[in-house]
């Protein structure tokens, strides 16, 4: 019966440590999140205020014009 001396089975855990590398993952990970948004944001935003305010005019009847 062979026992590895790494083994959790003993019941002490190592205290988990502050590390850099993976705040940094996270942080880089909501960061591009966050751009995604607010790049998808404006592009429809552009969308819009060109459709409704430079795109074309409408007639009486509702149709538009360009």
């Amino acid at each position: 019966m062979a026992t590895h001396s790494d083994s959790a089975d003993n019941g002490t855990q190592k205290p988990h440590r502050f590390d850099v590398e993976e705040l940094l993952y996270r942080a880089g990970r909501v960061v591009l999140v966050a751009v995604l948004f607010i790049s998808i944001f404006l592009l429809v935003q552009s969308m819009v205020h060109h459709r409704f305010f430079r795109g074309g005019h409408f007639n009486r009847n509702g149709t538009l014009t360009q």
